[in-house]
């Protein structure tokens, strides 16, 4: 073979690996997150004093996230990396880090239409907690910060997906139920589910429903549930809801205790003028539905402004007292706060 036609055949070979390359398309990879900077002032009761009120400047939570998806073989994958600067974050600091999410998105592996395996650390999918997005930064969702649900991430595996004709979604998830700083051998597991409806363009219902047994394999006392049933309304510049939970926990019961915890949050935002908005939200927590007089109420409100998708403030303030008081001077806590957040 002369050497004219060994240098053709490495040409066109040369040729056809970068033609194919070009064809091939790179996994796509992105780089982003966002940062709460913020001012809190916190009080219990009427006066000021340097035991239990406190004041200052923090940043409590930086979101370093990064993606990669490619669509020829079908996955998205999603790493999310949680800086946390808060007291005692950890021994001897006040700031923390953690991987909050870390999942990979298999939409091409199972042939149902709109369906998508999940694996790894996730959203928990129950009421409120996985969107809720912080119109009003003094609280977590519902379920959340009452521990309804045990984290607002957890590791396991789901199927999530969308019901065809925009009729709504669902989540269909197995986690570990030590919630996402914790690794747990849990030979049961925990078990959620939610489906969300809607039977009208601005209005619709979810329900949740989850049940554990959480490291405690034959052990029925350990168990527990919890629902959630939320009614969305969301038209224009307005967005709403009203959400129900309840807990039950077997361990908790006693002769005076039922070891069930219900709430109601309510929730109404408003876009006053573009980017100008203003939220209010009103929680009642009943810690035990036996125990008397144990009845919480939470007041919140926030007034935010968003200068562009990468850059809002917003001034919120939070009112938490019991539904009876006791007399107790301090019973009412207030938090007010003030808190830019800037995304890249």
């Amino acid at each position: 073979m002369s050497k004219q036609i060994i240098r053709s055949i490495t040409l066109s070979m040369l040729v056809l690996f970068s033609v194919s390359g070009m064809l091939m398309a790179a996994p796509t990879v992105k780089f982003f997150g966002y940062q709460w900077l913020r001012y809190t002032w916190y009080q219990e009761g009427a006066e000021q004093d340097s035991v239990s009120d406190k004041n200052g400047f923090n940043i409590p939570r930086t979101y370093i996230r990064t993606s990669v998806k490619d669509d020829d073989v079908g996955y998205d994958a999603r790493l999310t990396l949680d800086i946390n600067n808060v007291a005692g974050a950890q021994t001897g600091a006040d700031w923390s880090i953690w991987v909050k999410y870390g999942y990979v998105d298999l939409y091409k592996l199972i042939p149902i239409p709109e369906m998508t395996l999940r694996v790894g650390l996730q959203n928990m999918y129950f009421g409120t907690v996985d969107p809720w997005g912080y119109p009003i930064a003094t609280s977590a969702a519902f379920g959340d910060r009452h521990k309804i649900a045990p984290a607002s991430a957890e590791q396991g595996v789901a199927l999530v997906g969308l019901i065809p004709g925009g009729w709504g979604e669902y989540q269909l998830a197995l986690y570990n139920g030590a919630g996402y700083k914790k690794l747990e051998d849990n030979t049961e597991k925990m078990g959620v589910a939610s489906l969300l409806v809607v039977p009208f363009p601005s209005i619709s219902v979810r329900g949740s429903y989850l049940r554990t047994n959480t490291n405690a394999f034959g052990q029925p006392a350990k168990e527990y549930s919890a629902s959630a049933v939320v009614l969305n309304f969301n038209s224009g510049p307005i967005s709403s809801f009203v959400e129900y939970n309840v807990r039950t926990m077997a361990k908790d019961a006693s002769a005076v205790k039922s070891g069930v915890t219900e709430g109601i949050s309510s929730f109404l935002g408003v876009e006053i003028i573009e980017g100008l908005s203003v939220n209010l939200r009103y929680d009642m927590l009943n810690p035990d539905t036996m125990a008397a007089r144990d009845e919480k109420n939470y007041y919140m409100g926030s007034i935010g402004y968003k200068f562009d998708k990468n850059l809002d403030i917003q001034i919120a303030y939070e009112l938490e007292q019991y539904k009876f008081p006791s007399g107790n001077p301090n019973e009412n806590k207030n938090t007010l706060l003030v808190q830019t957040k800037y995304a890249w």
